[in-house]
């Protein structure tokens, strides 16, 4: 019929356009200019077109097998259920039950720990170590016991919650000068850790990674002292593309600091990125939460990666990266390095298009 000739000469006419549109993307014409944002959802569109013939294809040829198939639909319903059964029991169970049952971690336990290696559990309340591990476990509520049992001769070994992990290191470093060593980071509840590294196995605890003797060499060097407590001496910059970054895409700013007073307070890092009426806001706690501002100790090399998400509707343009530390209302104050008068460290410009 005429309508129905005309409805395909509309979505053919749309079927090229998103082909064209997508093709433009990929290789855009002299004087053509397209942000990066526009490019992408180009792309997009045209891979989108490409595959929609083969979809509609796939999707006829479903359909009549489903017709031949006639009375014996419910044994493909039956495969299916078989095979999202076999799926939750044999990889998502698994996966969500090493995230909240301790028994992963016991068995990690006696799998790494040697015959005379003690165990202790800080905060960690239950008696599961009594059904999961075959020695003695010492319950120890007090930071100071737990760092003294570490801190003895021998590899020893301790469960705590994740969320004191970062308090109990600190402690353990200050009275030792080496980190705690995390054979796994799995469980979101619970960390094993121990006083000595295992060979073989990977440190897994963030802080090692994170909070170094001697600083790295930095792409972007600032030297700049917050009231005599921190120096940020730098930073890299890692961009999605060479030399900028587009709307609704992410950057990674790698900080470092150096620690030069213990006891500074519940300061909080932030991150401004302005361009004229517009800003990207970074506040946040240093190394992902794990080690903030309140537990940093002098001496401290503190590297704080971060990742920084552009909105989409941000206009293309130069944008002027500006960093600090803030408490309240207050800022920590900068003394020196590139700055603004508003107690924000001149870290640099970043390029949106």
């Amino acid at each position: 019929s005429t309508g129905h000739r005309a409805w395909l000469v509309v979505f053919a006419l749309l079927w090229l356009g998103l082909v064209l549109f997508g093709a433009l993307s990929l290789a855009p014409l002299p004087g053509v200019k397209l942000t990066s944002i526009a490019r992408r959802v180009g792309r997009a569109a045209g891979a989108v077109a490409l595959f929609t013939p083969v979809v509609l294809v796939a999707g006829q040829y479903v359909y009549r097998l489903s017709g031949k198939l006639a009375g014996r639909r419910n044994v493909v319903l039956l495969v299916a259920a078989v095979v999202c059964g076999s799926y939750a029991s044999h990889v998502f169970l698994p996966k969500l039950s090493a995230h909240l049952s301790p028994r992963e971690v016991f068995d990690l336990f006696e799998k790494l720990a040697g015959p005379n290696e003690p165990l202790a559990q800080h905060q960690v309340h239950g008696r599961a170590a009594a059904y999961y591990v075959n020695r003695e476990v010492k319950d120890l509520d007090a930071e100071f016991q737990l760092v003294n049992f570490l801190a003895e001769p021998g590899r020893h070994w301790a469960l705590l919650p994740s969320e004191r992990l970062a308090d109990i290191d600190v402690a353990f470093r200050r009275k030792t000068g080496r980190h705690l060593f995390m054979p796994s980071a799995e469980n979101a509840r619970v960390s094993l850790v121990a006083s000595e590294p295992v060979a073989g196995k990977t440190d897994a605890n963030p802080l090692t990674s994170s909070v170094l003797k001697d600083p790295p060499k930095v792409e972007h060097v600032l030297n700049a002292n917050f009231e005599g407590k921190i120096e940020l001496i730098g930073y890299d910059l890692e961009l999605p593309q060479q030399d900028y970054v587009g709307a609704g895409q992410t950057f990674t700013v790698t900080w470092v600091y150096r620690v030069l007073q213990s006891n500074l307070g519940a300061y909080q890092a932030f991150l401004h990125v302005d361009t004229e009426g517009q800003r990207i806001n970074g506040d946040h706690e240093p190394v992902d939460g794990m080690y903030p501002v309140r537990l940093w100790t002098q001496g401290d090399i503190v590297v704080d990666r971060q990742k920084v998400s552009v909105p989409a509707t941000n206009p293309p343009g130069k944008y002027t990266m500006y960093a600090g530390f803030f408490r309240g209302e207050s800022r920590m104050k900068v003394l020196s390095g590139p700055k603004d008068d508003a107690d924000r460290v001149l870290a640099g410009t970043i390029q949106l298009r």
